[in-house]
């Protein structure tokens, strides 16, 4: 969600929107305002009759935002290739997780030992 590069504000333009932005073209900031985050949020109390509390609650509870794909997953679809969704940090999609796994497989492959005492310091200094 960006400016349009036409939009009236040339400092604007191509320009990530921000909450309170797309909270106006939706029609749902308030007259009086919102505050960008409330204490019952932060804290991640559950209440399914909250729903403007705060702007990040607005928002969250939009359907066309809950329905919005990740950049990745656009990008590989995109491609025309499937995208399985796996959790935040796994390694399929964690660069991290998938060089230190390419390194654990070489690290193997080329010495017979493969004992986790040989390969934790060696990855790992600090373990």
């Amino acid at each position: 969600m960006v400016f349009p590069i036409t939009y009236h504000n040339e400092k604007l333009c191509s320009k990530p929107k921000g909450i309170k932005q797309v909270l106006i073209e939706c029609g749902k900031w308030s007259p009086g305002g919102l505050i960008l985050d409330c204490k019952k949020c932060k804290e991640k109390i559950q209440d399914i009759s909250r729903t403007t509390c705060c702007a990040r609650r607005v928002i969250s509870l939009e359907p066309d935002f809950i329905a919005q794909k990740g950049a990745i997953e656009e990008l590989i679809e995109k491609a025309g290739h499937k995208y399985i969704f796996f959790p935040k940090f796994h390694c399929e999609l964690n660069f991290i997780e998938r060089r230190c796994l390419h390194t654990i497989l070489k690290y193997a492959k080329s010495s017979k030992e493969v004992a986790q005492k040989s390969l934790c310091p060696w990855i790992c200094p600090l373990w």
